[in-house]
């Protein structure tokens, strides 16, 4: 599976990840562009001898506090 962004209808792909493992594979990527980017994702069988379904998930990771300048200072106790 590999994840692209860029425009198709020029050839100007860039490939931002690349995931080439048997199994389910798995991309995480969070520097997107934001609503007005446009991604693709190439999906294969690498041995090309598989024909079946696939299912795609894609989220907005919601964590706060996940930059060191505004970061919340946890404290635990033994």
């Amino acid at each position: 599976m590999a994840l692209y962004s860029g425009y198709c209808s020029n050839g100007q792909l860039k490939l931002i990840s690349y995931e080439d493992s048997y199994g389910i594979p798995k991309i995480t990527y969070s520097n997107l562009t934001g609503v007005d980017g446009t991604y693709y994702i190439r999906y294969w069988n690498l041995n090309n001898d598989i024909s079946n379904t696939m299912q795609l998930c894609a989220y907005k990771n919601d964590q706060k506090n996940d930059r060191c300048q505004n970061a919340t200072l946890v404290t635990h106790s033994p």
